[in-house]
């Protein structure tokens, strides 16, 4: 009985490791770029992959882009490298976008940070608000 309690125990903490918050308290402040919706679309998919960050999901119809979780070094110059006693800083790009005038799209952007720790589990850390603006300016106006 005692093992079954312990093995109860573990689950439950390392369940709790590979959690993420559905979404971010503080939303981004949007950007106007005065292009039409599918050249900004192009646009912020290049951007994602000249960032090093691999698309994990798409759907260009709702606006929606996302990557993977990627280790933070080598991220916009090695801004966000850091390594800290057996956790790794991982970053994850999103961007939401609509059309909002013929020519003329709203974008949002949000990088979530978080750190993972040998085991492969998740904590969140931090927006990353500096690479945030410095995405939505590398898309012009």
């Amino acid at each position: 009985m005692r093992k079954i309690g312990t093995l109860l125990l573990v689950s439950i903490l390392l369940s709790g490791c590979a959690t993420m918050p559905a979404h971010l308290a503080k939303q981004p402040n949007p950007k106007i770029v005065n292009q039409p919706y599918d050249i900004v679309w192009e646009k912020t998919i290049n951007l994602f992959y000249a960032n090093n960050f691999m698309i994990e999901k798409q759907d260009k119809a709702n606006g929606f882009i996302q990557s993977s979780w990627i280790q933070a070094g080598g991220v916009a110059g090695g801004y966000f490298s850091r390594m800290m006693g057996g956790e790794t800083l991982m970053l994850r790009l999103t961007a939401n976008m609509r059309q909002i005038e013929a020519s003329a799209t709203r974008v949002y952007v949000t990088c979530e940070s978080a750190y993972q720790n040998t085991f492969g589990g998740m904590q969140p850390y931090q927006r990353a608000e500096k690479l945030e603006k410095q995405f939505l300016a590398a898309l012009g106006d």
